[in-house]
């Protein structure tokens, strides 16, 4: 039986480290948090008028189509989606809520 030093992996295994690849990742990454927004700007009918509600998912099918449209040509452009949705919901509610 063979002993293996804990500083390198089990046998078989290769030691490489592998770099994260936003050109790759990065889209997936903005489509999740796109996702992810949807199920915020739904919950903020607790908080906020419907009508204010209506608007924020009509912007968030806007930036979806931009990242579905973005999603090969500027793959870095997907990642900031998520960020400007949650800019605009931050927006809405403080608008509203006043």
């Amino acid at each position: 039986m063979t002993r293996w030093s804990p500083h390198v992996g089990p046998p078989g295994c290769d030691d490489k480290r592998v770099r994260l690849n936003l050109e790759q990742s990065g889209p997936w990454i903005g489509i999740a948090g796109l996702v992810c927004l949807l199920w915020l700007y739904g919950a903020s009918i607790l908080i906020i008028p419907w009508w204010a509600v209506a608007g924020l998912v009509v912007l968030w099918v806007v930036l979806f189509v931009y990242g579905c449209r973005w999603f090969g040509r500027w793959p870095y452009a997907v990642l900031l989606l998520p960020l400007w949705g949650v800019a605009l919901w931050l927006a809405a509610v403080v608008v509203t809520r006043g």
